[in-house]
């Protein structure tokens, strides 16, 4: 038997889920654990540098794309935080959230600052 340290139920030995809260009750692979780090890191930096370039530099008015670029930085975090639970589809919410929030931000914002800085020929 194994007792779930959440709700101190005991499971029959080799369940994954707790039967009553469904808490993970094995380890979670170091994998998982670098790869949910790798993105809240680089969501951070992300989200920094968003706020860097927007309330400093002002290449480009607050407005709706900004607070989804806001919005999808956000998500990876917390996206990365589930998967640090690994619950089933956590992978695919991990990895779409990331996908969003480099296609919110990533390429616009380096578009807007070339356009900035180009001289006028």
């Amino acid at each position: 038997m194994v007792i779930c340290p959440k709700c101190d139920a005991e499971n029959p030995k080799g369940r994954k889920f707790c039967s009553k809260c469904k808490t993970f009750l094995g380890q979670i692979p170091f994998s998982a654990v670098v790869l949910a780090w790798l993105m809240i890191t680089a969501a951070y930096f992300y989200l920094l540098s968003i706020l860097f370039t927007f309330l400093t530099l002002g290449i480009e008015p607050i407005s709706v794309e900004l607070g989804l670029k806001l919005c999808g930085a956000v998500y990876v975090v917390l996206a990365g935080g589930y998967l640090l639970r690994l619950k089933g589809w956590a992978w695919v919410l991990s990895f779409i959230g990331f996908l969003g929030a480099l296609g919110f931000g990533g390429w616009k914002t380096v578009v807007f600052i070339l356009n900035d800085f180009q001289p006028d020929w």
